[in-house]
């Protein structure tokens, strides 16, 4: 990505994390994605709404063409996002921290709707009209995330905004799942 790209992008993103913030007044939120390479999809940088609060996620087996587990960090929280088992997209799990979620299709080899549960907290994962640039996550009947594109037709970029409260591994686990299913390997 262009230097003059990532830091339209990084502006957009600030506008939209400020707006989020004042709907949420959440500590901490995660704002974006981007992809470090241009042409590669094997490791990301994540975007907070705080400038010193950085991350990252990236495949852990990428050089063997196994994009099964990922390995993350937002500050000092890390942990990984994983298939519970080689060959079944169905069903993943995100570890860090005392933190383990549960994520599973709807329905069997449909990857456009999902569910979450970390125990205390349940969130629905659901393609907006099956498009696979956009994405609502809702908690409670309520939408919690809208995931989408930065540009309609390039997924490099990513955009999350919030519209209520969610903490950093259910944020993990419900905006990045989207981009590992849609994102070429």
């Amino acid at each position: 990505m262009t230097f003059l790209s990532r830091y339209i992008l990084s502006l957009s993103i600030q506008i939209i994390g400020c707006c989020a913030i004042a709907h949420t007044a959440m500590a901490q939120s995660i704002i974006g994605y981007s992809t470090v390479d241009d042409y590669s999809f094997n490791k990301w940088d994540i975007i907070t709404d705080d400038a010193n609060v950085v991350g990252s996620i990236e495949a852990t087996w990428s050089s063997m063409n196994d994009y099964s587990e990922w390995q993350f960090t937002v500050g000092e929280f890390s942990g990984w996002l994983r298939m519970r088992h080689k060959n079944n997209n169905n069903v993943w799990e995100l570890v860090g921290g005392s933190n383990l979620i549960q994520i599973r299709t709807v329905f069997p080899n449909e990857f456009n709707h999902w569910q979450l549960s970390d125990g205390r907290n349940r969130s629905d994962l659901k393609s907006v009209y099956n498009n696979a640039e956009e994405w609502s996550v809702k908690s409670s009947s309520k939408e919690v995330l809208t995931i989408y594109t930065y540009r309609r037709g390039d997924l490099r970029d990513w955009i999350i905004e919030h519209h209520g409260n969610m903490s950093i591994p259910m944020q993990i686990a419900n905006s990045f799942l989207p981009i590992i299913m849609v994102t070429p390997k």
